[in-house]
């Protein structure tokens, strides 16, 4: 239900609302295009999942298997175009227009912010609402201050990290997941480290978000600048370099890069060697707790 739900969202005529649909105009449904948002499909499912509570209080027992599907589908699909459709959809241009504002008057800050912000952004999916900044800045100005450098560092940021990640790693297969997460976070695709490994680990990612604030704080105050819109990756490199031939900006996007790869590598390879010292500590205490008593059960939470 939940992914009719999403993919009702990216159905054509919903998304230009014809008007041959007299169903959808009559409740007057924005003409949204959300084929590029996840924020809308977060807040509809959760509404759904309400919804499906309240129906399967009042439905009848016999019917149940019909009623709760049927209307909580209908409900959610409604209220989620004329309501949290539009809301999510504003939520990621505001966080555009604050990021464009941010940028143009205060870098240090917005560096801080977003670079602290990356992740939860592209996790939410959020960082599609950015693309018409960045590429209306690189258009304009013939460069861009925001969220294209900061999607570089991270990206190269949690590649390292991660990396480091797989060595403290003893499992064949936690290995291999580490190492294959880092190699595509380095070509601009953090998906993979972010759900598979971060989210796994709290204190690993808060770590390195607050170490992406200060990285970007930094280099937005340096007035870092990307002159082309691409994919961020390590091959990515050339986009700092000045069209005028000025090697300021490249000088200070290698120390961006060092930065990211040496600072992540080894904050990670430290806060992962306690977690398994840990670990190890715990195990040591079970093993010791169960030989003098075998029925003794320990929660190490």
């Amino acid at each position: 239900m939940a992914v009719t739900l999403s993919c009702l969202l990216f159905y054509p005529s919903v998304v230009s609302i014809d008007k041959n649909l007299e169903f959808l105009s009559f409740f007057r449904i924005p003409a949204i295009s959300y084929s590029s948002t996840v924020i809308p499909i977060i807040l509809g499912i959760w509404f759904m999942s309400k919804i499906i509570k309240v129906i399967n209080k009042l439905a009848p027992k016999q019917f149940k298997m019909i009623f709760i599907p049927f209307f909580s589908l209908l409900i959610s699909t409604l209220v989620t175009l004329m309501l949290f459709g539009p809301i999510g959809y504003f939520i990621g241009q505001f966080l555009a227009q604050i990021s464009s504002l941010l940028s143009d008057n205060v870098p240090i800050l917005y560096g801080a912010i977003f670079g602290l912000m990356y992740y939860f952004i592209v996790m939410t999916g959020a960082l599609y609402a950015f693309f018409p900044v960045m590429l209306a800045n690189i258009s304009a100005l013939g460069y861009d201050t925001g969220i294209m450098p900061i999607s570089f560092f991270s990206s190269i940021l949690i590649g390292s990290s991660t990396f480091a990640w797989s060595i403290n790693q003893t499992d064949k297969n936690l290995k291999q997941l580490g190492v294959s997460s880092a190699i595509s976070a380095m070509f601009g695709v953090t998906a993979p480290a972010l759900f598979g490994i971060m989210t796994k680990n709290k204190k690993l990612l808060y770590s390195i978000m607050a170490l992406s604030g200060l990285i970007n704080a930094l280099l937005s105050f340096l007035s870092i600048k990307a002159y082309s819109f691409v994919v961020p990756s390590i091959f990515s490199l050339p986009i700092f370099i000045a069209p005028t031939g000025n090697n300021s900006n490249i000088i200070i996007a290698v120390i961006g890069l060092v930065l990211s790869l040496v600072l992540g590598f080894i904050i990670s390879l430290i806060i992962t060697k306690e977690s398994k010292s840990k670990v190890q500590e715990d195990s040591i205490l079970y093993a010791s707790a169960k030989k003098k008593n075998p029925d003794i059960i320990i929660n190490f939470e």
